[in-house]
């Protein structure tokens, strides 16, 4: 049986205003279901928009943004909430950001900042919140000896660990984690996705996780989309989509990532890439990736193809008119 969608995204687009004329759509008419305990990963290069969808659906848009399109938190609405609506829905949806100690405020000792999120929700007495706060950072491995420190004088992987800490705090339902492992050290990447993987277990918590690191998303999510110029070109069940990439975008990404490209195939033949990503504010005609595309054809360059379901396949979709025609060439 099919578990209920916790996260419901239907066609957002987020777009920028320039000198209050131009629109540029960032994000270009995305669409996913996420459900309750599970962890979608979003992959893709910099700047395709992994981390504005990931504002898209928080709310952490800015002024000059508009957005489109409909979120969901369990069926109910929550892209057009005012400021009181936000707030308790805030609760629910925690944030977790690249940077850790640009995330943390340098003048608060660090037990300060993973208490506060209870302070601004009115959450128990006083008394309990320090309580609640001191042991969530030592169960995450912050131990009390650390908690008056300020940010600046706790590693990058302790910084990451009290970040986690404040967006667990309030029990969320949903946590969405943009780039949380980028920042650090090899070995400190595998002992916070070791940690993630066993607090999504023991909180049964619903995760989207944003990365440009095939092998990190590999390690913590189900399913993933890969993400090109705004729009998702394929989504899929993990294991199939790097068993086997329809997308040409996609095979090209495992077979430049070493950790990922035995997954490939026999072939570990290094895919080249021509040309830059187009700008979001000059789209081209037809499919957006043919410019740099192996395989393209004129059907490519005319007509631009949707996300689609792969024939046999599950639930496996690929905006692609050609799906495996670049694992047949190589």
């Amino acid at each position: 049986m099919a578990r209920p969608s916790r996260l419901s995204v239907r066609d957002v687009r987020l777009g920028y205003s320039r000198r209050g004329q131009l629109r540029v759509n960032v994000v270009d008419g995305v669409s996913f279901d996420l459900r309750a305990g599970e962890t979608f990963g979003v992959v893709g290069e910099s700047g395709c928009g992994k981390s504005s969808l990931a504002k898209s659906i928080t709310g952490l848009t800015g002024p000059h943004a508009k957005l489109e399109g409909e979120v969901r938190l369990d069926s109910v609405r929550i892209d057009n909430q005012d400021a009181r609506a936000w707030k308790a829905t805030r609760r629910r949806l925690q944030y977790v950001f690249q940077d850790p100690l640009g995330a943390l405020d340098p003048r608060m000792s660090i037990l300060a900042q993973v208490r506060e999120p209870l302070d601004v929700h009115n959450i128990g007495p006083p008394r309990e919140r320090r309580e609640r706060a001191a042991k969530l950072l030592n169960d995450l491995g912050v131990g009390f000896q650390l908690h008056g420190h300020a940010p600046v004088e706790l590693s990058g992987g302790q910084r990451q660990r009290v970040v986690l800490a404040r967006a667990l705090i309030l029990e969320p339902d949903l946590v969405l984690c943009d780039e949380p492992v980028s920042a650090l050290d090899v070995s400190i990447q595998a002992q916070i996705l070791t940690l993630l993987a066993g607090l999504q277990k023991d909180f049964g918590l619903t995760m989207l996780f944003i990365s440009h690191d095939l092998a990190v998303v590999r390690h913590v999510s189900q399913r993933v989309a890969v993400m090109y110029l705004g729009r998702f070109v394929e989504v899929g069940e993990i294991d199939a989509v790097f068993a086997r990439p329809a997308h040409p975008y996609t095979r090209a990404l495992m077979a430049a990532a070493p950790s990922a490209a035995d997954r490939v195939g026999r072939s570990r033949r290094r895919i080249r890439l021509e040309g830059e990503t187009p700008s979001p504010a000059a789209r081209p005609e037809g499919c957006a990736f043919a410019a740099r595309c192996p395989v393209a054809q004129p059907l490519c360059r005319s007509d631009d193809p949707p996300l689609k379901p792969l024939a046999l396949s599950g639930e496996r979709a690929v905006a692609c008119h050609f799906p495996f025609a670049l694992e047949a060439a190589a």
